[in-house]
């Protein structure tokens, strides 16, 4: 309260006249309840401004959503309305706002103002639309039908049901990716001009608009209850629960226990305490005093700082123990890329990024997360290079998925500054730009270890799909270089080039196939390669080994597109059987009279069609 003094003063100035004894009245009948204080509009609608502000930073920019536990059903109903109004001023200061003020600003120094604005602007067309919804039961206002839209069972199923669905979708991660078009803001109360939500249809879109505006529905992104939907509700995609009313014992921990259903990306619930009901826990979950694991369920945010805090030491201890002390320029970031050479290293690497990322996530975006933001960035930028070097990801890419959505948010941007991503090479030697990208390496060891890490992934890629010769003949060479001159890059560099080259014409098809599909290409390589091999075989023309591949391409396609096929060995023998006669069909025979060569062949082609069962029954159906 603002000039308490000066208030009492007046107060006690204008009952100066009153006997003693009316004054005493006075006092006790003008003192407000808990529940007048609760229900004072000027006061939800300061919360509901700091309900959004902490909704806006924190569980929107993870697709959650969140509850109001009001004192009153008429507090909820006013909370609908507060909320509805703090969305319209917000997004009125998102219109005059210009991120570009801040991009070049360090994390740590933004107001809170700005970190509001700032999430406020990334995630814009989704504020403009969530839906604030009370849930409330029905009273003596039942028959005059006030409140009849948040009373009425069937609507509150509703209501209900769309709280529970994810939002349609969500911006990039990087904030400064995206465009957001023009569009009409929502005004206090909650309306938007031509409101595309109401039951009627509206007009249709204007060019530029956004395709949310042809929507019927808005997401509910919070539910206002009093009593209801506290306990014995299941909502995963809760996340947040802002507390504004008298509640303790069981319904408080079941209260809180709406927020903690675990689900993906979800690493905490967070309760918001309005009414001091957190402030004494003796107080209020008297029941379980003495329980520690009810009790462990309820911590401050600030309790995690420490946590957070430790975690940041402990990566920077395992850093400095591997001589990685700064990472504040290219040349650092490569210096680290070289000291995470061993797997090991780098799988504990990524287990400790993991847990203080994990502590960042949750404790964000209290300040002291945000002091933490520099570092993120950095070690997020040395852990890209190391798995895009290593090829440590699944396809050898490397994805910010891992990481919770506040903190990409953060970091996002910084991942993509030109001076980063022009040094790191594509993830395939096939691709059009990886002798470019190599070539504006400069230093020769990092330069050649690219090509080495590009090469030895495509190599062990194909043996996996398809163990041909040319693959593993690439494979022994290289390991032979690399021992040779170990440590001599220049040298390394020049002799890896032409093994490069070697692999790439390794894909090619040839040209008296190139008109077959992709699945034939490969079994005319894999079918010639092993006639190769065996010289039983007489020197066979490419016309003959072209009619014999589609004839047994088709023939593998029918037998994998049976019903009655599985990788048993029993379809994989009555498919060796198959192919050996069509081979014997074919005029394919050893010069010699023995059966070996013939059965060992139909062996390997009968592997290879089970190995790739999924492409052979894509061409059977024409896909």
């Amino acid at each position: 309260m603002k000039d308490e003094r000066g208030i009492n003063y007046k107060f006690e100035d204008l009952i100066a006249t009153l006997s003693d004894e009316d004054k005493d009245k006075v006092r006790k009948g003008l003192k407000p309840t808990s529940r007048d204080v609760a229900e004072s509009l000027p006061i939800i609608r300061r919360k509901a401004v700091d309900m959004l502000e902490h909704y806006v930073t924190g569980p929107l920019t993870g697709g959650f959503k969140a509850q109001v536990a009001a004192v009153s059903r008429h507090a909820a109903v006013l909370y609908r309305h507060m909320l509805n109004d703090a969305r319209a001023e917000l997004l009125t200061k998102v219109r005059n706002f210009d991120p570009a003020t801040l991009r070049d600003k360090d994390l740590k120094d933004y107001t809170w103002d700005e970190l509001v604005l700032l999430r406020a602007w990334h995630y814009q067309e989704l504020l403009r639309r969530i839906e604030f919804v009370p849930v409330i039961s029905a009273g003596n206002e039942q028959k005059s039908g006030r409140w009849q839209e948040w009373t009425d069972p069937q609507r509150q199923q509703e209501h209900i049901e769309q709280f529970l669905e994810p939002f349609p979708e969500l911006p990039k991660d990087n904030p400064w990716a995206v465009e957001h078009p023009l569009e009409p803001d929502p005004v206090p109360g909650g309306m938007i001009a031509m409101n595309p939500w109401s039951d009627t249809r509206t007009a249709p879109v204007e060019p530029g608009l956004s395709p949310w505006s042809d929507r019927e529905h808005r997401p509910i992104a919070f539910l206002i209850v009093k009593s209801m939907l506290l306990t014995g509700f299941d909502a995963p995609i809760e996340q947040a629960l802002y507390l504004d009313r008298p509640i303790q014992d069981a319904e408080l921990l079941q209260a809180i226990a709406r927020v903690n259903r675990p689900r993906t990306g979800k690493e905490e619930g967070r309760v918001v305490d309005y009414y001091g009901v957190l402030n004494n826990l003796a107080a209020t979950l008297p029941a379980y005093k003495g329980n520690g694991p009810a009790l462990s369920a309820v911590r401050r945010l600030s309790s995690e700082v420490p946590d957070l805090e430790a975690a940041a030491a402990e990566m920077q201890r395992f850093l400095d123990g591997l001589g990685i002390t700064r990472l504040d320029t290219a040349e650092d970031v490569t210096g680290g890329l070289w000291a995470l050479g061993d797997p090991a290293t780098r799988a504990d690497f990524d287990t400790k990024l993991g847990a203080f990322l994990g502590a960042l996530e949750r404790v964000l975006p209290h300040e002291a997360a945000l002091k933490q933001i520099p570092s993120a960035r950095q070690w997020a930028v040395l852990q890209r290079r190391v798995r895009r070097h290593y090829r440590d990801d699944t396809g050898g890419q490397f994805a910010m998925r891992a990481y919770g959505r506040k903190v990409r948010a953060m970091i996002a941007d910084h991942l993509e500054l030109p001076e980063l991503t022009q040094v790191i090479a594509p993830v395939s030697l096939l691709a059009p730009d990886f002798d470019e990208v190599v070539g504006r390496i400069p230093e020769a060891r990092e330069s050649a270890a690219e090509q080495v890490q590009a090469l030895r992934y495509h190599l062990e890629e194909r043996l996996e799909q398809e163990d041909r010769p040319v693959y593993r003949t690439l494979s022994q060479e290289l390991q032979e270089i690399l021992d040779e001159f170990d440590g001599r890059w220049d040298e390394i560099k020049q002799r890896i080039g032409p093994l490069i080259d070697r692999a790439r014409k390794a894909e090619q098809a040839d040209p008296a196939v190139a008109d077959l599909s992709p699945v034939e290409q490969r079994l005319y390589t894999k079918l010639s390669e092993q006639l190769a091999e065996q010289s039983a075989f007489d020197q066979l023309g490419q016309e003959f080994l072209r009619n014999l591949t589609v004839d047994l391409g088709s023939l593998i396609s029918v037998h994998v597109n049976r019903a009655s096929w599985s990788a048993n060995e029993s379809s994989l023998g009555d498919l060796r059987i198959a192919i050996w006669h069509r081979l014997r069909k074919a005029g394919l025979k050893p010069r010699e009279r023995d059966p070996k060569p013939l059965r060992d062949l139909s062996n390997a082609i009968a592997g290879y069609a089970q190995q790739h069962a999924s492409a052979f029954r894509a061409r059977g159906r024409g896909q």
